[in-house]
């Protein structure tokens, strides 16, 4: 939910740049580069800062993701606004500050929609991206006295946390023996594709039938 109400941020902060573009292209106000320039550069080395502290966890956790993606959109805001800043005290031209705007506005436009996106299919419970269920499914009915697989539902509680649901449809057996091959499909489904944490239903017949 963190994520997603960042990128939902990220959107308006691109909505805010784009009103900043068009007012500067229709009134074709003066930008004060003197005040832009060390403004851009303590914010420059203030986001660097951050990027060095996350760098590389920002692709395996979402909320990280989500911070890192704020500060590396800032740093590259910067180095625009620094260089726009040098641009327009040379020239004079002070539309060149509307036309960046517009460039880090769809830089992060896009930055902010991937992150909804990848968002939004955690909270929906979809299956994670790196998952196949049929292949899961196969992997389950590969063990030993398993004849069926249903009901399978896999879905992440968060970027790094994997679930999985199923009912699973066995031999007649010894209670004990449920056991033994419970922990066995655990520990395989928690090696091979990194599923934590797993609700097991077991049947003699299925439920379905």
């Amino acid at each position: 939910m963190a994520a997603f109400l960042n990128g939902l941020l990220l959107l308006l902060a691109v909505a805010l740049i784009f009103r900043e573009a068009y007012l500067r292209f229709v009134d074709g106000l003066e930008v004060d580069v003197y005040y832009m320039l060390p403004a851009a550069v303590v914010g420059l080395f203030g986001n660097l800062y951050v990027l060095k502290q996350l760098h590389g966890e920002f692709s395996h956790v979402l909320n990280i993701r989500g911070v890192y993606l704020h500060a590396l959109s800032d740093s590259l805001s910067s180095v625009a606004v620094i260089a726009g800043g040098v641009a327009i005290a040379f020239t004079g031209f002070s539309i060149i500050d509307a036309v960046i705007g517009v460039a880090i506005g769809l830089f992060v436009l896009q930055s902010a929609m991937r992150l909804i996106k990848d968002s939004s299919h955690i909270l929906l419970q979809g299956v994670p991206p790196d998952l196949d269920l049929r292949e899961i499914r196969n992997y389950i009915l590969s063990f030993p006295s398993v004849a069926d697989v249903h009901t399978l539902h896999v879905y992440a509680l968060c970027s790094n946390v994997k679930v999985m649901d199923a009912h699973v449809v066995v031999d007649d057996m010894m209670l004990s023996e449920f056991e033994k091959i419970r922990k066995e499909i655990e520990k395989g489904l928690a090696e091979k594709y990194g599923i934590g944490i797993t609700s097991i239903q077991f049947e003699h017949r299925s439920c379905l039938a």
